[in-house]
């Protein structure tokens, strides 16, 4: 395989990852009913080493790269000081804004 080829099937293995994470959160966010901050945490956390797993590739596009800042938002947000309640809504209007993008 040539390196040019290599590195496209890197990046959009990345990509695809990235997009699986951010998916994941919000259906968790939007089908549980009342999550706990601990529950969110540590499904986060478990997910988001899938993404820390793949190899981490420069991105271009103003798409990919908010992509790539909402996902890593994501864990840190599990920790911090909100409420759940405040971290749903957050996490769903970024989340929401992100696709309209």
């Amino acid at each position: 395989m040539s390196e040019k080829r290599a590195q496209k099937t890197i990046r959009t293995k990345y990509i695809r990852e990235l997009e699986r994470f951010i998916n994941r959160v919000v259906n968790f966010l939007n089908t549980q009913n009342e999550p706990s901050k601990e529950e969110f945490e540590e499904f986060a956390k478990e997910k988001y080493k899938k993404v820390q797993e793949c190899e981490r590739v420069y991105l271009s596009k103003g798409y990919s790269q908010e992509m790539e800042k909402f996902a890593q938002k994501i864990p840190s947000a599990a920790q911090s000081d909100k409420e759940m309640e405040e971290i749903k809504n957050d996490l769903l209007y970024e989340a929401n804004r992100l696709r309209k993008t």
